[in-house]
């Protein structure tokens, strides 16, 4: 019985209750009564339903949406940094780090290089650390540019001063970020083929 259904048989027997009764024609009927109990218990019981629906609907949305800012933070933690490699500076106080910054498959093989401190390590601890604080991020483009240790862009790094880091990298390879300085050290772009 739907809730349309419902409404009519109320006001079917209302209708008819008023219509008979203020003429005097019948007298109220049993049976109208019976009609209308169960048509109300019908509309109840519709209300119940709906209410019910809507808030198994509202526990869902706010379990997704709990879900969703529960794992927010760990998303972070997807990408890992591989070393490919260092070069001191002359002076010995620091160095360029070759790295990957790998975070799963549906991403390009990439090379990234940043200046850190001679005694800093690229550490397991922070995984997706070095990848916030690169001054050059290169890919493959897509496997055009030919594939270095890393799978990601050949990356040459070459030390022309305690203040000038020269960086050659393929000249088919995509360039995501290059940055003119980096800690007090000017960068100087140069291309292969």
């Amino acid at each position: 019985m739907s809730f349309g259904y419902t409404r009519r048989v109320i006001l079917q027997c209302l209708i008819r209750h008023y219509f008979f009764y203020a003429t005097n024609a019948l007298d109220y009927k049993t049976t109208d009564v019976v009609y209308i109990t169960l048509a109300l218990q019908n509309m109840v019981l519709w209300k119940k339903i709906t209410i019910g629906v809507l808030a198994a609907f509202a526990l869902l949305l706010a379990a997704g949406f709990a879900g969703v800012v529960w794992l927010w933070p760990s998303t972070s933690d997807m990408c890992a940094d591989t070393l490919i490699g260092e070069s001191p500076s002359p002076n010995g106080k620091l160095k360029a780090v070759l790295f990957q910054t790998d975070c799963g498959a549906t991403t390009d093989f990439n090379s990234h290089v940043a200046i850190m401190p001679i005694n800093s390590s690229l550490s397991d601890d922070t995984p997706g650390f070095f990848g916030n604080k690169s001054f050059f991020a290169a890919d493959t483009n897509h496997g055009q540019a030919p594939a270095g240790k890393s799978r990601g862009p050949e990356v040459r790094l070459r030390w022309g001063s305690d203040t000038i880091l020269e960086i050659a990298y393929h000249d088919l390879a995509r360039v995501i970020r290059a940055e003119k300085t980096s800690k007090g050290v000017s960068i100087d772009y140069h291309t292969f083929h």
